[in-house]
């Protein structure tokens, strides 16, 4: 299989008129990776656990119950009530 975020770059670069050539392509790579992937090689797949979080203390300050926020942040019943529990960033 071949990699998604090539295919997503040249794609993307085509679209803009730019000429998909080794630096074009590198450059554009290195912000999708590093926007959405960190420190790791593939892009990231859930939310950072902070976002995740507030979300959910949002919902849950909104009234719903730990399983409703569950389900709506697509989340487990025990991340919900960590969540809950969670007191913010350390500073």
């Amino acid at each position: 299989m071949s990699d998604l975020v090539a295919e997503l770059v040249d794609a993307v670069l085509r679209e803009l008129g730019v000429d998909p050539g080794p630096d074009a392509r590198l450059r554009a790579e290195t912000v999708i990776r590093i926007g959405w992937g960190g420190e790791r090689h593939g892009i990231r797949k859930t939310r950072p656990k902070e976002d995740r979080y507030h979300a959910i203390r949002a919902d849950l300050d909104a009234g719903m119950t730990y399983r409703q926020a569950a389900i709506r942040q697509n989340v487990s019943l025990r991340t919900a009530k960590r969540a809950g529990k969670w007191a913010g960033p350390n500073e």
